[in-house]
């Protein structure tokens, strides 16, 4: 078991987390498939505390959630590194989708989460899953900017082309938030080096498959879930505007939901105090106060469900 303080991993979390926290996480599970990595990074909670599993979004760690998860404290908290992680060469979209890779993941644990907490790409990843009705076990949803493609705006070269623009948009402030005070130092023409650099080697395998998974948006069969889903994003969120959030919270039976001006697209990172609130507040609610033992010893394995 290998073990790590926030103040000792790198990454974008580790970038904006406080030099104060002293949580302790543990490689808990890592697993070979495809010759990719997936690994679970846990912080044990108080005894019986609900198990929240966090899917980071696209380009980013793990630890991307160490801030949130210093403000949720108790909680028993188990973060997935996936494939999709920063500077990754993208192969893994040649052996399953996203959603086979968090299915992958949730295998290899071995308790079953309460609670899923996904952002941005992780979200729509999370999204997916429950559509799927292959969330076993899970009793809620947290989707933290969630990338969200309304039915009625159509795939075509024009979509195509807005997507591309918002996700490189996307792409650059998570470039210049991992940066953190550096940014503030760089010329811009470095910074657009960087960025350039960044993106000539997320496109053409890794952009394309996110925009497949937006492309599901509209097919997904939301009306299935029956769970209650928290949707938490900022008004000015590129990635799903306040239309694309009403859209997804109508379909959604049980939708619950946050939107606020002042967050980010990277809010877990960048306002997690108001994200942590609200996940905490949405959790009480909903009277998920424990975890579910029962769920556990009935581990069932779900990727004959799922199609690579």
């Amino acid at each position: 078991m290998v073990t790590t303080s926030v103040t000792g991993v790198s990454g974008t979390g580790a970038l904006s987390a406080s030099a104060s926290e002293e949580a302790v996480w543990s490689l808990a599970e890592e697993q070979s498939v495809h010759g990719e990595s997936v690994r679970a990074w846990r912080r044990n909670g108080a005894p019986g505390a609900p198990r929240l599993v966090l899917v980071h979004g696209f380009e980013e760690n793990w630890d991307s959630w160490l801030r949130l998860g210093h403000l949720l404290p108790g909680y028993d908290l188990t973060c997935l590194d996936l494939p999709w992680r920063a500077n990754n060469g993208y192969r893994w979209v040649h052996t399953g989708s996203s959603v086979t890779w968090l299915t992958r993941a949730l295998d290899m644990l071995e308790e079953r989460p309460d609670v899923l907490v996904g952002h941005s790409f992780g979200a729509v990843t999370v999204l997916d899953l429950l559509a799927a009705g292959q969330a076993h076990g899970v009793r809620g949803a947290a989707l933290v900017a969630p990338i969200y493609r309304p039915h009625d705006v159509a795939t075509d070269p024009q979509f195509f082309g807005e997507a591309i623009a918002r996700s490189r948009r996307v792409l650059r402030d998570g470039m210049e938030v991992a940066l953190g005070e550096r940014a503030g130092r760089m010329s811009p023409q470095l910074l657009d080096r960087l960025f350039r650099t960044i993106v000539s080697r997320v496109e053409p395998h890794g952009f394309l498959n996110l925009y497949s998974t937006v492309a599901r948006n509209a097919a997904q069969s939301l009306d299935a879930v029956d769970l209650p889903v928290l949707i938490v994003s900022g008004t000015h969120d590129p990635s799903a505007p306040p239309a694309a959030v009403e859209e997804l919270t109508r379909r959604l039976p049980q939708s619950y939901v946050h939107q606020s001006a002042e967050l980010s697209h990277f809010c877990q990172l960048q306002q997690p105090d108001v994200v942590a609130t609200t996940i905490a507040n949405f959790l009480m609610q909903q009277g998920i106060t424990h975890h579910n033992q029962s769920h556990d010893t009935t581990h069932e394995t779900t990727m004959e469900a799922i199609s690579a």
